[in-house]
């Protein structure tokens, strides 16, 4: 899974980030992707105990299952990124489209969920997360990312 993951962001971190500080972003994110399965499912959930992320979590499994989701207005998701963890289904594995890469989207997410100090940046008084992306285009940046 490593080698997947960067593989998939190493053109975004080349992209966004300045040589010089490259090498530590890619060695976050090589250990960020986690993949949704039944051997780790229970163990992430107890992890997260009744927190909301936790519902997200199982429904994200529970949809790549193709089985009844928790409630009928469960967001229908493939990943969902959190700090510094990408959590991603297994239809990752299914989907045909050029423009979907979910690990690239989730990945793209941390960068504005995440301070520069938290992977090894060093912060300015100007520059305290990793991209300080406008809250209302993060979504457009994470698919823009997927795209490229």
């Amino acid at each position: 899974m490593v080698a997947l993951t960067r593989s998939k962001v190493t053109p975004m971190v080349r992209g966004l980030f300045p040589r010089t500080g490259q090498d530590a972003v890619l060695a976050m994110l090589e250990q960020s992707v986690v993949f949704l399965t039944k051997e780790n499912i229970e163990r992430l959930l107890l992890g997260y105990g009744f927190d909301s992320s936790a519902w997200t979590l199982v429904n994200l499994y529970l949809a790549s299952l193709g089985a009844e989701l928790l409630t009928e207005n469960a967001p229908l998701l493939v990943g969902l990124s959190e700090e510094t963890t990408c959590y991603v289904s297994p239809e990752y594995f299914a989907e045909d489209d050029p423009f979907a890469d979910f690990i690239v989207h989730e990945a793209a997410h941390i960068f504005h969920n995440c301070k520069r100090v938290t992977i090894g940046l060093s912060e300015t008084r100007t520059k305290e997360w990793s991209l300080d992306i406008e809250h209302r285009k993060r979504e457009t940046f994470a698919y823009s990312c997927e795209a490229y």
